[in-house]
Order: C-alpha cells, then sequence, then structure tokens
C-alpha cells in the first residue's frame, strides 16, 4: 500500500532510487534523461518559486491540462508543500477566482494577474524572456529562479513538506458531466493504490502515454508510474505520438478516450505501438471499429477508474 501522502511516497521513492532512470523527455532530436533526483530537485524549484511568491499550504492551483513533464512536475511542488491542485474546467469557462497560481498550456492561453499583486501565472510550454517579478512566467524561467531560491528555503521547504496532512486537501477535478471530485492527500494516494492493482506496473515497466485533457483520469494516469518507479515518457503533441512511441518502445501506454480512436486511425498494426506492447489504458472502453482493430491486432485495451476510496 502507497503511503498516505504525496510528499511521503515522493520522500521514499527518493531514498529507494534515487539514481534510477525516471522520465524520458524528448530534446530536439535526442531524449533527455531524467533521474529521480532530477525529478525532486526540479519538484524544490517549482515548489521554492511558489513559496517564494506568496504560496503556502492550502493554497489553490489551477491547471489547464497538458500531460506533459513540466505538469507532473508542477503538480507535485503544489501537493508537496500542501497545495490544492484544480483542474478540469468547464468547456468556454476558466474560472481562477480564488487561485494563487495558475499552470497555463501556453503564453496565449495565461491569465493575466496583476503586477505585484499574489497571483502568479507560469505557462509550460515555450519560453519568453520573464523576469521572477513578472505576473506570467514560463516554466523555464520559474524553474531557474526556484533553483536559486530552494538553497536559502531548504529548512522551510523541508518542513512544509513533512507538515502536510493526510486529511488535507489535495486534488480538486471539475467535469461538466460528473460534477466535482475532490480527493483528500491520503483519499487521491488510495486512488492510486485500487488503480495500481488493476494495472500492475513495476519497477520495469516502460510507460507511454499521451494525456493532453485536465481530467482526472489524465491527471492521475501521470502519477502511477511515479507510485513503483516504472520509467515514463510523453508525446507532447498527437503529431509525435507515433514517432516517439517507436523509440520508446513502451510495454505499457495510457491514452484518453480520443487517444484509443486516433490510434486506431492511424497505425497501421501492432508493430506501429513499438513491439513490446503488452497493454494499453484508457478512461473509455473502445468500440465498433475501434475495438475491432485492437482485437484484430491483438492489442489488449483495458479500462481504468480513478475514485474517491
Amino acid at each position: 500500500m502507497l503511503p498516505d501522502t504525496l510528499p511521503e511516497m515522493i520522500k521514499a521513492g527518493m531514498s529507494e532510487n534515487g539514481s534510477s532512470l525516471l522520465f524520458q523527455k524528448r530534446d530536439g532530436w535526442s531524449w533527455k534523461q531524467i533521474t529521480w533526483k532530477d525529478f525532486e530537485t526540479d519538484v524544490r524549484s517549482i515548489a521554492a518559486f511558489l513559496v517564494g511568491g506568496g504560496f503556502k499550504s492550502g493554497d489553490r492551483a489551477f491547471f489547464e491540462g497538458g500531460g506533459a513533464y513540466e505538469g507532473l512536475v508542477s503538480e507535485t511542488a503544489v501537493l508537496m508543500i500542501g497545495g490544492v491542485a484544480v483542474s478540469g474546467f468547464a468547456p468556454g469557462s476558466r474560472d481562477t477566482a480564488g487561485a494563487k497560481a495558475v499552470f497555463a498550456a501556453t503564453r496565449e492561453s495565461a491569465p493575466e494577474f496583476a503586477p505585484g499583486g499574489d497571483g502568479k501565472a507560469i505557462f509550460l510550454s515555450g519560453s519568453g524572456g520573464s523576469k521572477p517579478e513578472d505576473p506570467v512566467v514560463d516554466f523555464r524561467a520559474a524553474l531557474k529562479f526556484g533553483f536559486l531560491k530552494s538553497k536559502k528555503l531548504t529548512d522551510e521547504l523541508n518542513e512544509m513538506f513533512s507538515s502536510v496532512r493526510a486529511d488535507a486537501p489535495a486534488v480538486e477535478v471539475r467535469g461538466a458531466e460528473s460534477g466535482t471530485q475532490a480527493f483528500s492527500q491520503s483519499g487521491f494516494m488510495r486512488s492510486l493504490d485500487s488503480a495500481l492493482a488493476d494495472v500492475a506496473l513495476s519497477g520495469d515497466s516502460q510507460v507511454f502515454c499521451h494525456l493532453p485533457r485536465a481530467d482526472m483520469f489524465s491527471r492521475a494516469a501521470r502519477f502511477l508510474p511515479l507510485c513503483v518507479s516504472a520509467r515514463q515518457a510523453v508525446a507532447e503533441s498527437k503529431a509525435d505520438f507515433f514517432a516517439d512511441i517507436l523509440e520508446v518502445m513502451p510495454t505499457e501506454v495510457f491514452l484518453d478516450s480520443d487517444g484509443i480512436k486516433n490510434a486506431a486511425r492511424s497505425a497501421e498494426g501492432k508493430s506501429a505501438f513499438g513491439g513490446r506492447l503488452r497493454r494499453i489504458f484508457t478512461d473509455s472502453a473502445p468500440n465498433g471499429e475501434t475495438a475491432e482493430f485492437y482485437s484484430r491486432n491483438g492489442l489488449e485495451v483495458s479500462k481504468i477508474f480513478f475514485r474517491a476510496v
């Protein structure tokens, strides 16, 4: 069983797997290899940037979506300092009232906070020559500024991480049809526990995914490899999926319902998925021609749930 809080899980993962490869991120023509230690450093840097800007335990951070490495680091940082990570905006609405931080997919979609005010927007894709005091900052700049701050905030960050309670609010997902799902730290960890029983990932797994949404499935699925120290890689766009998957050669793939359909339409057969694939996990079981494609090619597709436990 997983620990009761995400900070406890990250601490245990670092202790057991500090130098182990955790994430592979596309970097031009090559892949950047990210270890547990690299991941922890990046998480601490974003946490320090937020704390240095006034973010504290119980404050809310809104996530627009996007399943890349930057999003995982940012959400982990928010949860590590006891913040509440909120996502799942209703179509056409991005209610960020009460947010101390907003993580936007691009600069264009980042909300404008008043200069010098409490709020801070960080956009996860691209760069913009940001300064620390800017109300809208790109992720790379936040990482750099936060890394410098983290040296001075070591004791404060450690205290915040260790003080996060199991019953503290942690994750909130707004759905147009399903309403709002809210999880405490322990509730989120138990939902991951429940899903792990279905997916049976291990430290030998190589996970690949394309999860651009901000729904519960997309957000929680990115944390599952962390739970067992499985290697993870992400296709940062739909266009990159089949080029990247041949290089990653995953054993497990996570795709949302749209991704399952798009992959079936684009793939010529099982070999397009890299040759080692054991299972595909999704939030909605395929049907019709989509289901027939996977069955014909001997590809196992399983629906998994993340629910409050």
